[in-house]
């Protein structure tokens, strides 16, 4: 809970990050799309925000909530945890099962042409993270099939730009109106 919570702050925190700065949500797709294609590990790295920007962002969450002290140490503590190379780490993680996806649905990254897509940016759900996140869907083509992959969670801070995401599902296009058969895709290793 506590990794996952933090990771979705991490996302918020685009702008402090100048690499992740991407600031048309056109870019921002074709970005993703390409690292999937690529297997780009350190592309996929930069779509999110560095350690000192994830720090600084969780830290004005945290300033948001009334009652909370962030003089607290067990805030020091987590904030000690949250370094380049563990966010690296979770990052690699997330890429690979992300890869798996597609590839247990019979997609070929390395072959994959990008076709069209279409993606909505509204305020977040999340009244901790009051900023508006794109989500959408990404339609391609890998040995003339068609694909789709669904994204979320990409968050836009303080009008400087679009960051981080999460893939809920890559599949056949013949399969976007379906339930999968594994409901709960996200816990999908």
């Amino acid at each position: 809970m506590k990794i996952r919570f933090v990771f979705i702050l991490m996302l918020g925190i685009s702008t402090i990050n100048s690499k992740a700065q991407v600031v048309s949500k056109e870019i921002m797709v074709q970005k993703i799309f390409s690292v999937f294609h690529d297997k780009d590990e350190a592309g996929y790295i930069r779509l999110f925000p560095d350690a000192a920007g994830t720090r600084y962002f969780l830290m004005e969450i945290l300033k948001r909530q009334s009652g909370v002290d962030t003089t607290n140490p067990a805030f020091t503590d987590l904030f000690n945890e949250i370094t380049d190379s563990s966010l690296k780490e979770e990052y690699l993680v997330d890429f690979h099962r992300y890869l798996k996806k597609g590839e247990k649905n019979g997609v070929d990254w390395s072959k994959t042409v990008f076709v069209s897509y279409a993606a909505d940016s509204v305020m977040s759900t999340n009244p901790e993270i009051p900023f508006p996140e794109l989500s959408g869907k990404i339609y391609f083509k890998s040995g003339g099939v068609d694909y789709f992959m669904n994204f979320r969670e990409v968050l836009w801070f303080k009008d400087k730009g679009w960051v981080g995401m999460d893939i809920s599902r890559v599949d056949k296009k013949e399969n976007e109106g379906k339930v999968p058969d594994d409901e709960n895709e996200d816990l999908m290793n």
